[in-house]
């Protein structure tokens, strides 16, 4: 449902395109049964509760949420489940009607400092160790607007290459701005890199024309 009726995994359809977009829509105005239009105000996402205990809640294009917590409120819905979706909600700046801006890939560019020769001319041994040490880096130039999936998509690649490398740098100069969440995610890189072994490094924008 949030990947437009698609396996993200398999890339198999699940569900016709306009039957998504109908789905969502009720889900959005009367999923939570009678405290719909409060769910709207303070989680911000389709989402639709059973009297099981389960809440299943959907920011298109971003992610989804399952939480199952047997005890119900008054309405039928999950009590521990409204306000897991109402936290994650608040942490990750999720608000449908917040998150306006694009989360399409944040990456404008990625290279190793290796791929950028140095125009001094050296003996052979220092080009070769240059070139070694240069695969060892990886550069990441981010741009546009960073909100929590744009971010999540960025550190999920750095997680996967973090193996191969010693020295990660992101390039924030591009950037127009970051949210809280993007923010919060990018230190908790930066703290599990360095459990790692690996460096961290930040290009900050000149100037401060912005702030996380």
């Amino acid at each position: 449902m949030a990947n437009g009726g698609v396996n993200p995994v398999s890339g198999e359809r699940a569900l016709a395109r306009e039957h998504v977009d109908r789905v969502l829509s009720v889900m959005t105005t009367c999923g939570m049964y009678d405290s719909a239009g409060e769910w709207v105000v303070d989680v911000g996402m389709p989402a639709k509760s059973g009297v099981a205990g389960g809440v299943l809640a959907v920011l298109p294009g971003q992610l989804g949420i399952a939480v199952f917590s047997p005890p119900l409120d008054p309405h039928g819905n999950s009590v521990r489940g409204i306000e897991v979706c109402r936290q994650i909600s608040e942490d990750l700046e999720l608000h449908l009607l917040h998150v306006a801006r694009s989360s399409r890939s944040a990456v404008r560019r990625t290279y190793t400092v290796a791929d950028v020769p140095s125009r001094r001319r050296r003996p052979e041994g220092q080009c070769d160790m240059l070139e070694w040490v240069g695969r060892r880096c990886l550069v990441h130039v981010l741009h546009g607007d960073l909100v929590f999936a744009a971010m999540e998509s960025v550190i999920r690649g750095i997680v996967e290459q973090a193996d191969e490398i010693e020295i990660a740098v992101i390039d924030l100069t591009e950037v127009t701005e970051m949210d809280l969440a993007a923010a919060r995610m990018l230190a908790a890189l930066g703290t599990w890199l360095e459990e790692e072994g690996t460096v961290l490094a930040i290009v900050a924008p000149s100037g401060g024309g912005w702030r996380p």
